[in-house]
């Protein structure tokens, strides 16, 4: 696809909010996210105060946030680093220089830093390495850290969790 014009995205969102935090629905995609309160992963999987987490404790947290949903089935799973990376859009920008720049929507309210993806890296010598991606303010908006998504040792580091499931239907 070529450049979207200034207003326009290939996602098609909608949003509702839920006490676990904003289930953002991309009907274009088919799936849905679900962007989890800080203040929820905080006291419920025990992060630090910016909700982030090593790798080791996501399993645990998982099984926490589907007890405290009180859901009768729980189908959130971690993104692929390429669902991850789908949140950028791509973006003309009049008089800049380059002439288009990728953000995230405004509506996923991300914070910068480090998502965990379920991707482990092939060939890795170390048990354990996970994609990240990260996300990165821009002026206006976010957008990547980095060319694409890096691997980072689970144990080691922390990252964030963002949600996702296939839509009901898909």
């Amino acid at each position: 696809p070529g450049l979207v014009p200034q207003g326009q995205h290939f996602h098609k969102y909608k949003q509702t909010h839920s006490a676990m935090g904003n289930r953002i629905d991309d009907a274009a995609s088919g799936i849905e996210w679900l962007v989890l309160d800080d203040s929820i992963v905080r006291s419920h999987c025990g992060s630090r105060h910016d909700a982030a987490l090593p790798y080791s404790a996501v399993p645990a947290c998982m099984v926490k946030l589907a007890k405290a949903s009180n859901l009768v089935s729980w189908d959130w799973r971690l993104p692929t680093a390429i669902e991850l990376m789908s949140l950028m859009e791509l973006r003309a920008v009049k008089g800049a220089v380059p002439d288009h720049e990728f953000f995230v929507d405004p509506m996923f309210a991300l914070d910068s830093g480090y998502y965990w993806s379920a991707d482990t890296v092939a060939g890795s010598d170390n048990v354990g390495w996970m994609w990240v991606v990260g996300f990165a303010k821009s002026t206006d908006s976010l957008c990547l850290a980095s060319p694409g998504p890096r691997p980072m040792f689970g144990d080691g580091h922390l990252a964030k969790l963002l949600l996702v499931r296939s839509r009901p239907g898909n």
